[in-house]
This record gives structure tokens, sequence and C-alpha cells, in this order.
């Protein structure tokens, strides 16, 4: 079979690409650690799990990349009014391929409530192991739409 074509499948997605960050003081690391006897590095993967079966709800995330900030200032972030200081902050970058079927006030609704492992390396004490995406105080997590990752 002679083949011609420079591109295979999987090569390539749809031009109608939506992107969004999401911020949280959830430990979320990458682990890719999948045996539940690794302990911390088992519950960073699932609290990663955990997020990005959320966002299916609406839409399949793709590209995504999680980043962790050690000791990032909590001013120059939009978490609830409880926390303040120095922290370890987690960005998860996601694109969606599907305009217009994901929205950040989707992702808040969808997370808010989440359960998930605490007490990993998140240096801030959250007030109940859940994501929380609502509260003026104890915001944990929130996301932004943005044009590009």
């Amino acid at each position: 079979m002679n083949r011609n074509s420079k591109y295979r499948t999987g090569e390539y997605i749809s031009g109608n690409i939506e992107y969004f960050t999401a911020y949280t003081l959830v430990d979320i690391t990458d682990t890719s650690v999948f045996d539940p006897t690794a302990g911390t590095q088992f519950e960073q993967a699932q609290n990663l799990n955990a997020f990005l079966q959320a966002i299916s709800l609406a839409s399949q995330p793709i590209l995504t990349s999680v980043e962790k900030i050690t000791a990032a200032d909590l001013v120059d972030f939009d978490f609830g009014s409880s926390f303040i200081g120095d922290h370890n902050v987690w960005i998860l970058r996601f694109a969606t391929e599907r305009m217009g079927t994901t929205t950040a006030a989707g992702l808040v609704r969808d997370l808010d409530g989440l359960p998930v492992y605490d007490n990993l390396d998140e240096t801030v004490t959250l007030t109940s192991a859940v994501v929380d995406t609502t509260g003026a105080t104890t915001l944990n997590t929130y996301f932004v739409r943005n044009d590009n990752l």
C-alpha cells in the first residue's frame, strides 16, 4: 500500500479549540502512579484524575499539562480570602476540542464539592477535603478561559 499523505490519524484536531486554566490549592501533581499501594503519589494522581473526569462531564479535555508553583504569593491569585501568604499552587492547563461545550461557569458548577485527597503537598489547610469553587473565604480552585495555552 502506498500512502502519500504526510498526516496520520491522531496527528491533528479540529480548529474549534477553547483553552482553559484551572488554578488550585489542591495537590493535583501528575505522578502517573496508579498503584493504590504507592501512597501519596497514588493520591496525587487520583486528585488529577478526579479533576479531569469532572471536566469531562461537558467536553473531553485535550492537551493537558500540570505545573506546580512553589511558594507563590497568593495575593497574585483569586483564591478565597482565608488563604494568604506564600503557598504551593497547581496550574492545570487544558483545551477542549469543541467550542462552547465547556465554560468557566460550567466548570465551577461541575467541580464544586468534588472529593479529593488532602494533606499531600498542599501548604494550605483545606477546611474540608473537597474542591471549593464558590466560597468567598474558602475558594481553593478557580477557572479562566484563555486565548491559548
